[in-house]
């Protein structure tokens, strides 16, 4: 232990002011022979202000033979143990008579049982001859006696309230309260965490249980259950902070590393603490450490402000890990989910009650008792750290010390959060002053807090919030009362302000050829970007064809628009005014994921779908060809005729040319992008165009992760390497020589299966890690006017693709992306054809101009 390594931790842990001096150690260890000796039990904690309880005590003349047993019970600085205690009127057992007993409690008996006593008349009754209980109404409780005079608290179960339980679990047999027993409801709640990360600005995770930002600690989510030594009261909340574990056995989390003040959620938490930085607090409905047990109505209920009081390490799965103990902030009121049963609360000066210190003989450093089962030092690196006073470990589960659960702080009015518990946004703004800002993150991403009902309502509607939620539990069920909703008018964004070049259409736009060396380097991020395999100006003239060919997979064609093209009737320019002008009639929405990982993630985009219906990971409704507004009608005519350009130049590619029936809408403002994924369905044919309008997008076209690696893995980490038939070693995977020439020799007989796997592991052993798969095979912008083609089964099976707004510059963005396909017709949705049906009459034809 050096004096180094100790002064670069926070205050709060070294209590550089608690340190012994080796003097000071050494005094300790050989006690004055005029002070009153301690006995040596340390399995109980020694509090600091038991010297003067004792000193009173052992004054008494009455009983000069009292010795203090040290019960690690505190009684806090202005405590008085005078006449005030022990006078007889006072004193409801001076006459009490019990086993044992000379007919009348000593002083210290005394000193334990009115220490005891709970707020709601606890008695103290009759037992065996060898105990003493303290009972009331919840729980009972024993003092040991042992014969030798000395009694001993065992503070199972002992409360200073009626909901406080030590042992920081729920009490399974208990049944929880009812909502209706509840002092009042969440200010704000939510059923899934999409809905609270979009509204709550100091918990923006879709998951995980601590939100941390920029090196400060905002918000925690108390989950269904917080492990071992976890507890939640009405003031009070002790947990373990984040951070160190991995997912383990069927998603169980599991701390698999020590802790360090350098992880983000342990300096975060310090940060907040030494900046009084107060955090929101949500707690799950299936919480299983409150106590005593309640029942809430919404699976997540925003709870209350609360501070940073304490932290500490302690071990957890023979992992150093840091634990945390917060209080509200404002102890004046009851929370709304304290009973109604349970007291009111006290001024601060009727339970200025302070933990029990001790100071540590190994290492001088002082720390308070946190369980009841003895004293532990929490100095990470002294010998003694998390020992007891035997030597052993401390169990798993353990009870906490009731002194340090009901220390209390006075009020700091400077301790604040940053954010507002309850956002009063977009209440308090009126967008459709700021036109152009309805266009920017800032105003669609917030999710916010239904003024009936107070559910956390995400944006999902292009025109507003709407708050469809179902109120669950005891008082009532169905729809939000009258269906709220916050509306806005979405201004038709110009293309000027979509668009931040010069010109919003170049006269003839630039590409790089494939056998163009840049003079300058190119960057490792770059470095296997394909260039193009040809460019012509004549074959679809007066648009531009840009063609990558990916040997074994297919092509991928754009279509570079210009000025001449944007500018025809119901051309580009006039497209994307329209699209504004009729959003009422294209429904776009965000829709819930099928397979995201937190339940109700919504799609980053807006979306509406018109033709056949498309199954993919998110579920649209469709609207019939005939049904769509004109727009869309003459986007798919352009769609179309792009499709037959394609057919028509790569006869070959694909299986057979299956014209579009169905399109999807998808709407990007700025912050909005849709991530790397495939249209691989196995009920779409091989072609996929696109149309973009407005502002710039960028596409990117990159490997799967299994293709490029050429193996998946097993259990263990095992390499499952792939059968060479279903590899095709494609150009830009990793380690492509020595896997193409293996995956030949073994098309060519030369090898068999077993010795190509033999040799493949062996190859790969001795080659240099690959760090990533992301590595962007195709990456090409996609301005207003331009489409774009994927032509090839195999670029769906072997590679992603996603696409992106511009971020390079910041303001007001708009993009509509329509993509066109073709959904095969079967017996199963022959119910569907007539939706994406159509002929000249209904969809323009499109001259290509």
């Amino acid at each position: 232990m050096t004096p180094n390594k100790r002064a670069a931790e926070p205050e709060d842990l070294r209590r550089s002011t608690r340190i012994k001096t080796n003097a000071q150690v050494s005094a300790q260890s050989s006690p004055d022979v005029n002070e009153p000796s301690l006995p040596a039990d340390a399995g109980l904690a020694n509090d600091r202000h038991f010297e003067e309880q004792y000193a009173m005590l052992a004054d008494d003349e009455s009983d000069e033979d009292v010795q203090p047993t040290r019960t690690g019970i505190g009684l806090g600085p202005d405590k008085d143990l005078s006449a005030q205690f022990f006078a007889e009127d006072r004193n409801p057992f001076a006459n009490a008579s019990f086993p044992n007993t000379t007919g009348q409690l000593s002083h210290e008996e005394m000193m334990i049982a009115m220490l005891l006593q709970d707020d709601d008349d606890a008695a103290l009754v009759q037992g065996d001859e060898n105990a003493l209980f303290v009972q009331d109404d919840d729980d009972a409780s024993v003092i040991q006696d042992d014969g030798d005079g000395d009694i001993q608290p065992l503070l199972s179960g002992i409360e200073f309230g009626s909901d406080m339980n030590l042992s920081g679990q729920a009490i399974p047999p208990a049944k929880p309260a009812a909502a209706s027993e509840l002092v009042g409801e969440a200010p704000g709640w939510g059923e899934d965490r999409t809905g609270i990360a979009d509204t709550y600005a100091w918990f923006k995770i879709p998951q995980g249980g601590t939100y941390t930002s920029k090196g400060f600690f905002f918000g925690l989510l108390l989950g269904k259950n917080g492990g071992p030594r976890c507890y939640v009261d009405n003031d009070t909340i002790i947990t373990r902070v984040g951070g160190g574990k991995n997912e383990y056995d069927k998603g169980v989390s599991r701390q698999t590393k020590d802790q360090t003040l350098e992880d983000s959620e342990v300096y975060s938490l310090f940060n907040s603490k030494a900046n009084k930085v107060a955090i929101g607090v949500i707690i799950d409905r299936d919480n299983q450490n409150l106590t005593p047990p309640r029942t809430f109505l919404h699976k997540f209920s925003i709870m209350a402000e609360y501070r940073i009081v304490e932290a500490w390490r302690e071990k957890l799965n023979g992992c150093k890990s840091f634990r945390m103990r917060l209080e509200r902030v404002d102890l004046t009121v009851k929370p709304w989910f304290a009973l109604k049963s349970s007291p009111d609360p006290k001024l601060l000066a009727q339970r200025n009650i302070q933990p029990n210190y001790q100071r540590c003989g190994a290492c001088g450093v002082e720390s308070f008792q946190v369980y009841a089962l003895a004293w532990i030092c929490l100095q990470h690196d002294c010998d003694k750290f998390w020992t007891l006073p035997d030597g052993s470990e401390p169990p798993v589960n353990m009870e906490f010390c009731k002194y340090f659960l009901s220390w209390r702080q006075p009020f700091d009015p400077e301790i604040q959060m940053k954010y507002s518990l309850i956002p009063s946004w977009p209440y308090n703004l009126t967008i459709s002053d700021h036109p152009l800002a309805q266009h920017v993150k800032a105003n669609w991403k917030p999710g916010i807090v239904c003024k009936v009902c107070k559910r956390a309502v995400s944006r999902c509607y292009w025109d507003g919030w709407r708050c469809k939620s179902t109120k669950t539990g005891e008082d009532y069920e169905g729809d939000c009362p009258g269906n709220f909703q916050f509306l806005v008018k979405m201004s038709e964004l110009p293309l000027r302000a979509a668009i931040t070049e010069q010109e919003l259409a170049p006269v003839r736009r630039p590409v790089l050829f494939q056998d163009y060396t840049p003079l300058r380097k190119i960057s490792i991020y770059d470095r296997h970007l394909r260039r193009p395999t040809w460019i012509n100006d004549q074959a679809c003239s007066p648009y531009r064809m840009v063609v990558y060919n990916l040997p074994g997979a297919g092509v991928v064609i754009r279509f570079v628009s210009n000025s001449e093209i944007n500018g025809q009737p119901n051309g580009p320019g006039e497209l994307y005014k329209q699209l504004q002008r009729d959003s009422d009639r294209l429904n776009l929405q965000r829709y819930p994921l099928d397979k995201a990982i937190a339940k109700g993630t919504l799609t980053s985009e807006f979306a509406a779908n018109f033709g056949m219906p498309y199954d993919f990971s998110v579920k649209v409704p469709s609207t019939p060809f005939r049904d769509a507004p004109e727009p869309l009608r003459f986007i798919l005519g352009r769609l179309k005729w792009a499709t037959e350009q394609v057919y028509a130049t790569y006869p070959n590619v694909g299986e057979l040319a299956y014209l579009p029936n169905e399109v999807l809408l998808l709407a990007y403002i700025e912050g909005m992008a849709i991530n790397y994924h495939d249209d691989g369905e196995e009920t779409l044919g091989s072609n996929i165009t696109s149309l973009s309008l407005g502002s710039k997008g960028d596409f990117s076209l990159r490997i799967k992760d299994k293709y490029f690696r050429g193996f998946t893995e097993g259990k263990g980490g095992k390499k499952l390497v792939l059968h060479p038939d279903d590899d095709p070693v494609l150009e830009g995977c990793a380690n492509y020589e020595w896997r193409k020439e293996l995956r030949d020799r073994y098309v060519n007989g030369e090898m068999g299966l077993d010795h190509y796997y033999e040799t493949w592991l062996t190859k790969y052993q001795q080659s240099p890690i690959v760090a990533t798969h992301k590595q962007v095979i195709i990456k090409f912008e996609l301005h207003h006017g331009d489409m774009m083609s994927m032509q090839g089964a195999g670029i769906q099976k072997y590679y992603d693709h996603g696409a992106t707004l511009d971020t390079k510059e910041h303001g007001p963005k708009l993009r509509f992306a329509i993509t066109a396909r073709h959904v095969l017709l079967t017996d199963e949705n022959k119910d569907d054809w007539h939706m994406g049906l159509y002929d000249s009459t209904l969809v323009p034809e499109y001259d290509g101009k």
